[in-house]
């Protein structure tokens, strides 16, 4: 799919981020793109689950990921939300963001405040791509 040169010249390599670093970030958010998908109720299929990661890593070939500049994690979810909807496997934002903040351990009481915080982020985050 991509070329050795085209790997190794990566944003976030031009950046300044380590190789080591850069798969590190890859193989942590694809590991939480599949427990975001087995997490939500009913789970989302295997292959939106795959779609969601090949997006992922389309996305590292084009942004950066030092730190600072993108959530990992915000857009591994948007990745799996792009992909459920494009596998016609029906998942609302807002469980994906629920099911992401349950993994997270970052619920409040409610889970609600956060909720909000998040999904304004996540709006911002689509419009990105």
């Amino acid at each position: 799919m991509f070329t050795k040169e085209q790997l190794e010249s990566t944003p976030s390599l031009q950046d300044g981020m380590a190789l080591q670093q850069e798969r590190a970030v890859r193989n942590s958010t694809c590991k939480f793109i599949q427990k975001v998908g087995q997490h939500t109720w009913p789970a989302c299929k295997p292959i939106s689950v795959s779609t969601a990661k090949l997006f992922f890593h389309r996305v590292c070939m084009s942004q950066s990921f030092v730190e600072g500049r993108q959530n990992p994690k915000l857009l591994g979810v948007t990745c799996l939300f792009l992909a459920c909807k494009t596998e016609e496997d029906g998942h609302p934002v807002r469980e994906l963001i629920w099911s992401m903040n349950k993994i997270a351990g970052e619920v409040d009481a409610t889970g609600r405040k956060f909720l909000k915080v998040l999904t304004r982020a996540y709006s911002r985050s689509l419009l990105r791509l």
